[in-house]
């Protein structure tokens, strides 16, 4: 997965809609579903910020 500045990978996954987009100099997820919205910074690859962003949401359920 191969995701440059100004662009932003968009998922529905379990109901919730997932975003991956680079951030700065790290990769970055959003989570969003209704009234709730995570973001959180920090991932060196777009596959490693992905992986967490569907951890949260099979944590959510």
């Amino acid at each position: 997965m191969n995701i440059g500045e100004n662009q932003i990978f968009s998922t529905e996954y379990n109901g919730f809609q997932i975003e991956i987009f680079y951030s700065d100099v790290y990769y970055a997820y959003c989570v969003r579903k209704n009234d709730f919205e995570d973001i959180t910074k920090g991932f060196y690859t777009a596959r490693e910020a992905l992986s967490y962003a569907k951890r949260l949401v099979d944590g959510a359920r």
